[in-house]
């Protein structure tokens, strides 16, 4: 058995208590990094027969962002909406600079949604992982 700790680094990106609104999660940058697994934890869907949509999007400046494709998630789509709690993870294969979660979509009656969202970086250029290296 091999530790990790060194060799990934994990980015909080969405950390929500009863959301009830869609709403942006935070950039993560990728540089410095080859690989990257993003992972949803919707903990609870509350109302009357709620649903959440989550997405994972890209950008190349942390400003404009664009769901991701099915090809950059290594053929997996876009979570489905979720009605209860579940979980998602999704590789990711783009090039671009930046990913997000983002809480696209809330329906039913008096909806909200309780989930953590992580980047979870891997592949360092430089060991260990998450330590600013000087120039």
């Amino acid at each position: 058995m091999r530790a990790l700790e060194n060799d990934l680094n994990p980015v909080s990106s969405v950390r929500h208590d009863r959301q009830a609104a869609a709403a942006n999660g935070t950039g993560v940058a990728l540089a410095g990094y080859e690989g990257a697994l993003a992972v949803l934890d919707v903990a609870a869907v509350g109302g009357t027969t709620p649903t959440a949509t989550y997405k994972l999007q890209e950008s190349d400046d942390n400003s404009a962002y664009n769901d991701v494709s099915t090809a950059d998630m290594g053929g997996d789509a876009q979570p489905t909406a979720f009605s209860a709690a579940g979980l998602v993870a999704r590789g990711y294969y783009g090039v671009k600079k930046y990913l997000r979660w983002r809480l696209d979509a809330l329906s039913g009656t008096s909806p909200t949604a309780t989930a953590t969202g992580q980047i979870i970086l891997g592949n360092a250029r430089h060991q260990p992982a998450g330590v600013t290296q000087a120039p």
